[in-house]
């Protein structure tokens, strides 16, 4: 089975990766398309102009398309691939990206959240990473807490926790991100995760999927704090490696800290891994 992937190609994927290849959905990717499609919007004109010739007639048995694309591309996409199986991958809540009720029809909705699948009748699939992770054998950290994210409007909240758990002796290094000069390499900031005891996973929308921070956190054996209530319908869930905000105890944080991690083995870890990802497309 062949399956190309239509996302701008990135430090996580690449330009290809275990024999799928990653297409970018524009001919080049760069300050001229933006500007292009700022001025004259997303018309059907455009689409012809801006969009990668590549992904005419594809010799493909799936398309996965990444949901950070217009409606209009994937008119465009549907129409010169009328024959071929396509599916919108929702990596994101459904109110961060394209309403479901704007995708054309013939082309199926995944996603990685289940509140939006049962809300807006999509397929469910997990998140997914690759199997690129090497835990510290030593065991040593030079921060309890660890956080790194853009801001997405939830920083006070962020530099509040910061200061109850530092009130509460644990040491912390918090990366809020306000522009996309303060994006690191994503080597770089698995290897401050590294550092850490525990993650913060910190999620806008509180019932969203499982993020890329929680897989991180669980292929490198990282406790997690978190806000987000999905994480109990996880086979990796286990209150003693998951402290969920709102839900558990604040006076028993200290208590989740000091007790020692859960192992979680592996084969439920590959359940997350890119490859089962993909198959599960099939099934």
């Amino acid at each position: 089975m062949k399956t190309i992937i239509v996302r701008v190609p990135d430090s996580l994927l690449g330009n290809g990766t275990q024999g799928v290849e990653v297409v970018s959905p524009y001919k080049n990717f760069n300050l001229v398309t933006r500007a292009l499609r700022k001025f004259f919007g997303n018309t059907a004109l455009i689409q012809n102009v801006i969009n990668n010739p590549k992904l005419k007639g594809v010799d493909a048995d799936l398309i996965i398309v990444f949901d950070t694309i217009s409606p209009q591309f994937l008119q465009w996409l549907k129409k010169h691939n009328p024959n071929t199986r396509i599916v919108l991958w929702y990596w994101n809540p459904v109110f961060l990206t394209i309403s479901p009720s704007e995708v054309p029809d013939g082309i199926e909705k995944w996603s990685y959240s289940r509140t939006d699948c049962e809300r807006y009748g999509m397929t469910f699939n997990t998140q997914f990473c690759f199997d690129q992770y090497e835990p510290n054998s030593n065991g040593d950290w030079e921060w309890d807490i660890f956080f790194f994210g853009r801001d997405k409007g939830r920083g006070e909240l962020l530099e509040a926790y910061r200061r109850e758990f530092e009130a509460a002796g644990f040491s912390t290094n918090f990366q809020i991100i306000q522009s996309q000069a303060d994006f690191r390499p994503y080597q770089e900031v698995i290897e401050w995760t590294k550092k850490c005891k525990c993650v913060l996973d910190f999620c806008v929308n509180d019932e969203a999927g499982m993020s890329l921070r929680a897989l991180e956190a669980l292929f490198l054996n990282k406790k997690v704090i978190t806000n987000n209530k999905m994480y109990v319908y996880e086979e990796f869930y286990s209150p003693q490696n998951v402290f969920i905000l709102g839900v558990d105890r604040k006076e028993n944080l200290k208590e989740f800290m000091n007790a020692p991690l859960e192992e979680i083995g592996r084969s439920v870890k590959e359940r997350y891994l890119f490859e089962n990802w993909l198959e599960r497309f099939y099934c």
